[in-house]
């Protein structure tokens, strides 16, 4: 965008200024100096004749920092028509239809493009953690419904009436009932229990969505 605005002619004119020095160490800072210069975005414009400074925003050095370069943009100051000025002075052109324009537009149809899938994808997340909630729902009515269940068979086991006095089968069967209704019991208590640890992930599961 600063290249299409400006044009090759008043490269020249051009200062590339890097802030924040303070907040970097000094060879990751130069580090990145370097790429900026050498292979980044600053590279063809200090090519075609642009020249760089730098500002460590730390009193007192800034202010002597910023009046040096005040100075040496005055100092090679010349007359330049910028690129823009050309086109849509000389060349009649309309803002959307100058190189700097049209970057300008693109950047907007990419913006647009990002948001697009930004609401895509916020979408398609919403969607999957209200799954995630409605089975987290069912998973503790099912859990509930089987522990009211448990309880009903451990209150009216169909095995557990009394003896009829001589019925032999009957009180054959008297062990076993008794096994299952320690069986039952257990079940019972496995269930609570599972249904405390389901309730539990439930409400970390709630506090993530909300």
């Amino acid at each position: 965008m600063l290249k299409s605005l400006c044009g090759d002619g008043a490269m020249n004119q051009l200062m590339l200024c890097t802030t924040m020095w303070d907040r970097v160490p000094e060879d990751e800072g130069y580090k990145r100096f370097d790429e900026l210069c050498e292979t980044g975005a600053w590279k063809q414009m200090i090519l075609g004749g642009a020249s760089t400074a730098t500002i460590s925003n730390m009193c007192p050095n800034a202010k002597a920092e910023a009046e040096e370069i005040v100075t040496r943009l005055i100092k090679n100051a010349q007359p330049v028509q910028l690129a823009i000025q050309d086109e849509m002075a000389n060349q009649k052109l309309g803002v959307g239809e100058t190189k700097a324009g049209r970057i300008l537009d693109e950047g907007q149809d990419k913006q647009a493009e990002s948001d697009r899938s930004v609401t895509e994808l916020y979408e398609k997340l919403r969607k999957e953690r209200e799954a995630r909630r409605q089975e987290a729902i069912h998973a503790q009515k099912l859990e509930v419904d089987r522990l009211k269940d448990l309880k009903r068979k451990n209150q009216q086991d169909p095995r557990a009436p009394k003896l009829e006095a001589g019925d032999r089968k009957q009180r054959d069967n008297e062990q076993e009932r008794k096994a299952r209704a320690k069986q039952l019991r257990q079940d019972l208590k496995n269930a609570e229990r599972r249904l405390k640890e389901l309730r539990n992930p439930s409400r970390r599961f709630w506090n993530w969505l909300f």
